[in-house]
């Protein structure tokens, strides 16, 4: 369930996702989004597009995405959930 799809100083452009069993995911530096809060969203689902909004703005940075995991609003190691 999309729990924030808004803008703010360093993550620029994101949206957070809230999961099952306390995760929530992050989604930053986003051009575009594509979803509103409340909104229930499926994997696979578009929720924007990469982008260089927030602190990832200066010329030297690259369009890309700010991908964060966390469990009980601790950051974990992203890949344990990826595999």
């Amino acid at each position: 369930k999309v729990a924030a799809a808004a803008k703010n100083r360093g993550m620029g452009k994101y949206v957070l996702l809230r999961h099952r069993g306390n995760i929530s995911t992050i989604y930053g530096h986003l051009s575009e989004i594509s979803v509103i809060e409340g909104q229930n969203v499926r994997q696979g689902q578009a929720i924007g597009k990469v982008g260089k909004t927030g602190n990832a703005r200066y010329r030297d940075i690259l369009p890309h995405l700010h991908f964060e995991v966390r469990k009980n609003g601790i950051p974990e190691d992203p890949l344990e959930y990826l595999k």
